[in-house]
């Protein structure tokens, strides 16, 4: 387990924060930490993640790790995210090619997994859509993923409803259907995948870096990616036709 040393939570006023000093820092996991997110509630509560393949998650107000999912992946997680229009799913993402989802009122075992084909470096909730996720990785590709199918194939409700029992649910075998995707140096086009998986990005030459959801697009749809190719994209899937609208700049 782990705990923090220092002021904790509701210190804002630290002498120490003026000159870049942490207020208070946390200790607990073995190797390199290697995201954060913060839970998109009133509650101080976020998560850590790295290469000892471990999820923390830490609690301000009582200033210390309250829970531990140990082996979360098969090897180091590289990215989480809080879904911040629901109070309790979180989405994680791993060298072992998988994207893994959790409800964090029960974190015995994953909700379900994600696949990719080579180590998977980021994930990210759309800010618009409740049940839209994101992530990109090592083969060169961004996922966008309708979470809703991966819920209601499971025979759980959405956000906020139960969602299975906790146990890990595994992956499941869904029949493969035409999934929509985009390429830059090819245009739109069609390839198998499963239900959940509704669109692919690609057109990236390296290692997908980040990627992010644009806050002020009108439907939620835009995004940024970058890669170890020196480019950055914007784009939209080929589902979602811009709409004509003036902006304020």
């Amino acid at each position: 387990s782990g705990s923090g040393s220092g002021s904790g939570y509701g210190l804002g006023t630290s002498a120490s924060t003026s000159i870049g000093l942490p207020v208070t820092t946390y200790k607990g996991h073995q190797g390199q930490v290697l995201d954060i997110a913060w839970k998109k509630t009133k509650t101080p509560v976020f998560a850590s993640c790295g290469r000892d393949k471990a999820i923390k998650i830490w609690d301000l107000r009582e200033n210390k790790e309250v829970h531990t999912v140990a082996k979360a992946h098969d090897g180091p997680i590289n990215s989480l995210s809080f879904n911040p229009l629901g109070d309790y799913l979180l989405a994680t993402c791993s060298d072992d090619k998988t994207v893994a989802l959790w409800d964090t009122r029960n974190l015995d075992g994953r909700l379900y997994s994600l696949d990719h084909r080579k180590p998977v470096t980021c994930v990210e909730w759309s800010p618009e859509h409740e049940m839209i996720l994101a992530s990109g990785g090592q083969d060169r590709r961004i996922h966008v993923w309708d979470i809703d199918k991966v819920l209601s194939n499971s025979g759980s409700g959405g956000v906020g409803k139960s969602m299975g029992n906790g146990k890990g649910m595994g992956m499941m075998a869904h029949p493969p259907t035409p999934t929509s995707s985009n390429d830059p140096r090819g245009g739109a086009q069609e390839q198998q995948g499963p239900p959940e998986l509704k669109f692919i990005h690609g057109g990236h030459t390296g290692t997908v870096r980040d990627m992010g959801f644009c806050p002020m697009d009108g439907d939620g749809w835009m995004m940024g990616s970058i890669a170890n190719d020196s480019s950055v994209h914007i784009w939209r899937p080929s589902f979602a036709k811009p709409k004509n609208r003036k902006r304020k700049l």
